[in-house]
């Protein structure tokens, strides 16, 4: 028996081009039994609001329909949407010219996603595939986190998912699977989808359990990869070494850049460059990510920016092969002040910021180029950022990392005598004279991990710092909801699975 689980791409909207990738990888293994995709394969995912549209989901059935009168095509297995009066999440099973179809039994309803606003469940309490004289347990991403009724007499489970990453979630995926197959004691193959979509980073990460429960076969995360298994005849092997949170929280933003740059049609992309962490971090993933070619780095002097900030602006662009620009705002600054006598110091630091932010998307007005933000997770929690100035941009690649992770992420990947040089600096926005960003907010070792404990853990502030940050993270929601798309790397980020109200009198 061979079966081919395919971790493959598939693209939201565009059906033939998924429909396609399906039928090629079918000819490519002819000699298979079957064929498996992830989960809502031939629309993509999430397609949220758009299930609304009907002639989006006929469009993807008329795919469908070419898929199902395919020739010579082995047995497919592999996620739609399916539309009979009700819209539901299906898993469809192909065989010669007949389809059959399974739809999720559980809807998901959790952080970032909310199906039950466009999907209906199944009505049935469990789907079996009958296969070649084997029954097979289908299961779709959030049945294997719910089912709790399983039938008797299994010879296989295969589930298809869309799971999102978060690092803790691919040891999860395999714990539930582990429950599954204890209960079945038949082999279990776990089917993740790769890619991103906005800001959802999808990891991949498929895992073949055996009748035991023992990881057999685990996939590359964060790569398309196509495995091929007999599902009666798996063996316990040597599984690859767990590598640190930071360095797949690396991988996981590398592959939500590449893939949220290549939907949006930009080829080229530029940032504001500091002489900073932040920016400079964000510099070195776009050239790990993009080589440095389409890399364009502005520094865009202030008034209170040292001389130091400058230089190492420029000797990172040298050494990374980035093109350099240097773009004063003192003069444009000056003139404002010169018109408005009683501006508050605040405002005046915020007037260089959206000075700034000027600059830059008249950069990308003019070249096409994307701007990419620089803020960090730490930051936009209390609102450490200004409104159209550095929260401008279409995509804050560490806004799910907090300032401590932004300095371990650099320490362990990039060792450069200049990067050496900005690890020693002390944060600043450099918006006033000798101004640092500890003028305002606890030392980011202490501020850290209590962000940690409020947002992802959800622990009630007990210490008077503790509310203070508390109130700063709740009365700064006004800005987080004005800001850029943020890639989520995180059990909780900031972003679709947070959904907090702007305004909210409340005092733990």
């Amino acid at each position: 028996m061979k079966w081919i689980l395919c971790q493959t791409k598939s693209t939201l909207g565009n059906f033939e081009q998924n429909r396609k990738t399906i039928q090629n990888l079918t000819k490519k293994h002819k000699d298979a039994d079957l064929l498996i995709f992830p989960e809502m394969y031939l629309m993509g995912y999430p397609p949220e609001d758009l299930l609304e549209l009907k002639h989006f989901i006929r469009k993807q059935e008329r795919e469908l329909h070419k898929i199902k009168y395919e020739k010579d095509s082995p047995a497919l297995l592999f996620g739609a949407c399916t539309n009979k009066g009700k819209t539901f999440n299906s898993a469809v099973f192909k065989d010669k010219n007949k389809l059959q179809i399974f739809h999720k039994l559980f809807l998901a309803l959790s952080d970032t996603f909310d199906e039950k606003r466009f999907f209906s469940r199944s009505e049935n309490s469990f789907n079996i595939l009958n296969f070649k004289n084997k029954k097979i347990l289908v299961l779709i991403c959030e049945d294997l986190w719910k089912i709790q009724k399983l039938p008797k007499s299994i010879d296989a489970v295969i589930c298809i998912n869309a799971s999102p990453f978060f690092p803790e979630q691919i040891q999860n995926r395999i714990s539930y699977a582990q429950k599954i197959t204890k209960k079945t004691k038949a082999p279990l193959i776990y089917l993740n989808c790769v890619g991103a979509q906005d800001e959802l980073i999808f990891d991949g990460s498929s895992f073949v359990l055996n009748e035991k429960g023992e990881v057999c076969i685990q996939s590359t995360s964060f790569k398309e990869e196509i495995i091929c298994i007999n599902p009666w005849n798996l063996k316990k092997q040597k599984i690859r070494k767990k590598i640190s949170d930071i360095q797949i929280k690396k991988e996981a933003i590398q592959l939500g850049i590449k893939e949220f740059i290549l939907h949006s049609g930009f080829k080229k992309v530029h940032l504001g460059l500091s002489g900073g962490l932040d920016s400079a971090l964000i510099a070195c993933l776009l050239v790990d990510t993009f080589g440095p070619k389409k890399i364009t780095a502005l520094f865009l002097e202030g008034p209170f920016n040292p001389k130091l900030s400058k230089t190492l602006s420029k000797e990172l662009s040298k050494e990374l092969g980035i093109s350099w620009i240097e773009q004063p705002i003192v003069s444009t600054y000056k003139h404002i002040c010169n018109q408005h006598k009683k501006l508050s110091s605040i405002a005046k630091q915020n007037i260089q910021a959206r000075l700034r932010s000027l600059f830059l998307m008249a950069y990308s007005n003019t070249h096409h180029s994307m701007l990419i933000g620089t803020s960090n997770k730490s930051e936009l929690a209390l609102g450490y950022a200004t409104l159209y100035g550095d929260l401008s941009g279409a995509l804050f690649p560490i806004g799910d990392l907090y300032k401590t992770e932004v300095q371990t992420m650099t320490k362990i990947f990039y060792s450069s005598q200049t990067i050496q040089q900005i690890l020693k600096r002390r944060p600043s926005a450099e918006l006033l004279k000798n101004q640092f960003d500890e003028d305002d907010l606890p030392p980011y070792d202490r501020l850290d991990p209590i962000l940690k404990n409020l947002i992802e853990k959800k622990k009630a502030p007990t210490t008077k710092l503790e509310k203070e940050i508390f109130s700063k993270v709740l009365n700064t929601e006004f800005k987080r909801k004005q800001s850029s798309i943020i890639l989520k790397i995180s059990s909780k980020a900031f972003g679709r699975g947070r959904r907090y109200p702007i305004h909210v009198n409340y005092s733990p």
